[in-house]
């Protein structure tokens, strides 16, 4: 009996090891082996070791980390492992939904067994934990990711700023997108203009702004939120709708509930996928049932 963990050293301003002697100082009946992930990208790897020594009924997962950790590590985690999640990452926009657990109680639960139902959506190029994006949030991030700014302010511990920065130029400048798509019904239709587009499997992004109210990963469907052919004022009014949660007062705030969906997106258009920056333009996306340890 053994408890593995899937960690990222940098995350949470470098706490994972801390936390790993923690989990060794709580949980005294079994083994802990930690995986550390090396670099970017290289959560596979470590999810490949793993899976060699993992006995289903008798071992335990912690993945510890960020969004983009624990979207990384399901993406090639075989779906019939149970797994546990302890959040240090800077954003958290996942743990956000998550009861309010302390290190012990998660643990505890995991002792327990103590699992319920998540659902993901799974496309060719990895899973959608949180939310799939293109146009404004697409632009920003990339903007965000690529600039002298964003490395300037990391020096004092101020990266975010950096985003809000590209946040209000993206209202004038980030480039609207076109997308086609089809649904479980087999309706199919095209969407152009679209300063916002989003499929939440999550109510938050972007460090808690909220994309739908209802939007969850425990319950089945996505919710499609977009804003098509706004002009200046009404793409400002949009986004303080979201900052202040106002979306259903917002006429022009659509939104559709989906179960599958078929969607491709123009050549010309940014795609992020839970704050990462992906080269997909085809998303053909199939729900996925995973198991969660909680307290």
């Amino acid at each position: 009996m053994t408890l593995y963990i899937i960690a990222n050293p940098y995350a949470g301003n470098g706490r994972a090891k801390t936390v790993v002697k923690e989990v060794e100082r709580i949980w005294t009946f079994s083994q802990v082996v930690p995986f550390y992930t090396q670099k970017n990208g290289d959560e596979k790897k470590q999810v490949q070791k793993l899976e060699k020594m993992f006995r289903l009924k008798e071992d335990y997962l912690l993945v510890l980390g960020g969004d983009g950790t624990l979207s990384k590590v399901l993406s090639c985690l075989a779906r019939d492992i149970p797994f546990a999640y302890y959040p240090l990452g800077s954003g958290n926009d996942f743990a956000r939904v998550l009861p309010n657990y302390g290190l012990k109680d998660l643990l505890a639960a995991m002792q327990k067994r103590a699992s319920i139902e998540l659902f993901l959506y799974a496309y060719e190029g990895g899973i959608i934990l949180n939310s799939l994006d293109t146009g404004f949030a697409a632009w920003v991030i990339q903007s965000a990711e690529h600039s002298k700014l964003k490395k300037t302010l990391k020096r004092w511990g101020l990266g975010s700023l950096a985003y809000i920065f590209y946040g209000v130029l993206g209202i004038f400048l980030a480039p609207t997108a076109d997308l086609y798509l089809e649904n479980q019904a087999g309706q199919k239709k095209s969407l152009s203009q679209l300063f916002f587009f989003s499929l939440a499997n999550n109510r938050y992004f972007g460090g808690g702004i909220m994309i739908w109210p209802q939007a969850s990963a425990f319950k089945e469907g996505l919710d499609m939120v977009y804003g098509q052919k706004l002009g200046i004022l009404k793409r400002i009014n949009f986004l303080l709708a979201l900052l202040l949660r106002k979306h259903r007062k917002r006429q022009f705030i659509r939104h559709e509930e989906v179960e599958r969906l078929v969607l491709e997106v123009d050549e010309s258009c940014l795609v992020q996928v839970d704050g990462e920056m992906v080269a997909e333009r085809y998303f053909e996306l199939v729900r996925e049932s995973r198991q969660i340890y909680l307290p």
